[in-house]
Formats: C-alpha cells, sequence, structure tokens
C-alpha cells in the first residue's frame, strides 16, 4: 500500500500544479499539453509571478519566480518540484500541510567563556 501511495500522492501534486497553472492562464485542461512550454500559452514574467505566488502558498513550497522558466514545461517542472521536495514534502505539499521541520538542538557551550587577562 505505501508503494502506491506515493505515485498517487505525486498525481495529486501534480494535478494541483496543473489546476493553479490553468488558472492563472485562463485556459481549459482540454487545450494543455504537458510538453508544451508554458511561454507557448502565454506565461509571462508577470503571470509567472501569480502562478509561484499561488503554488508556494497553496502547496507549501519554495519555487522561485523564474522556476517555470527554468523549467518550461510541466513535465520539466514537477521533476525539480520532487527533486527538490523529495516524496515527504510533496505528499504534505499535496495535502496543505507543511512538513515538519527536523528538530536541531540548540547548541550549548560545555563551559562558560573566561575573560582573564
Amino acid at each position: 500500500p505505501a508503494a502506491v501511495a506515493a505515485p498517487a500522492r505525486a498525481g495529486g501534486l501534480r494535478a494541483r500544479v496543473l489546476q493553479e497553472l490553468l488558472a492563472v492562464l485562463q485556459i481549459d485542461a482540454a487545450e494543455f499539453d504537458p510538453a508544451t512550454p508554458f511561454t507557448d500559452y502565454g506565461l509571462d514574467s508577470m503571470l509567472a509571478v501569480q502562478w509561484v505566488e499561488r503554488l508556494n502558498q497553496s502547496l507549501q513550497l519554495e519555487l522561485t519566480t523564474t522556476s517555470p522558466f527554468d523549467y518550461p514545461t510541466l513535465d520539466e517542472l514537477m521533476q525539480y518540484i520532487a527533486q527538490t521536495h523529495g516524496e515527504d514534502d510533496a505528499g504534505a505539499a499535496e495535502q496543505g500541510v507543511a512538513a515538519p521541520a527536523p528538530a536541531t538542538p540548540p547548541k550549548r557551550r560545555e563551559q562558560p567563556m573566561s575573560y582573564t587577562l
């Protein structure tokens, strides 16, 4: 069951990313080809900023406004998201919940510093 859940989550994340893109571009899903560059659909820097902000807020991602141009197709962008955010983070993003930050204990000094001259 765990092996099946990961691809299902990845598919859900892809659907959410596509949904946000279609909303920003104001086009129907039937018109969209995941191998066609975003710019062919009219994505410019202004729309990219809107799309990336929507993705970062709704999916708890940390994409930059240049990500749609660095990874210009849906397939390339999803591969980048999978590589940079990992399956655990992608699953959390899919659910709209931020992945927990790794716990790091505060650094402590063993002994107080001495100020002798």
